[in-house]
């Protein structure tokens, strides 16, 4: 049972994004730490998010979402190389800052 505190790694669909997830997977591997990918989705109703939007816009992104936190973790898994690795995704809704804020105090480190 692996006792050290998970690398955590903010998920979005950019380049430096998975550039992000590719550092913190080597690192994970070694410090024998597991990986955790958090992505957020938007709240409909919250500030900045207008709550007219049809229902299938946020079922389509957090489908989308789910397919991004998808590729991360296969990311990931090829940056260990084999190597022993535990990867857990997090998909929440809320803004990000929060999202993330919700790793920092269980985390090794939060990487973005």
């Amino acid at each position: 049972m692996n006792i050290n505190r998970p690398i955590v790694v903010g998920v979005d669909d950019s380049a430096s994004s998975l550039e992000a997830v590719r550092w913190a997977a080597e690192a994970a591997v070694r410090r024998e730490s597991p990986l955790v990918l958090v992505s957020a989705l938007l709240t409909p109703g919250h500030y900045g998010v207008p709550s007219a939007i049809p229902s299938r816009y946020f079922d389509n992104q957090e489908n989308e979402s789910k397919k991004i936190l998808e590729r991360a973790a296969d990311v990931a898994a090829r940056a260990a190389q084999g190597r022993t690795l535990a990867i857990k995704t997090d998909l929440r809704r809320g803004p990000v800052i929060g999202v993330l804020l919700d790793h920092v105090q269980t985390a090794e480190m939060v990487v973005l």
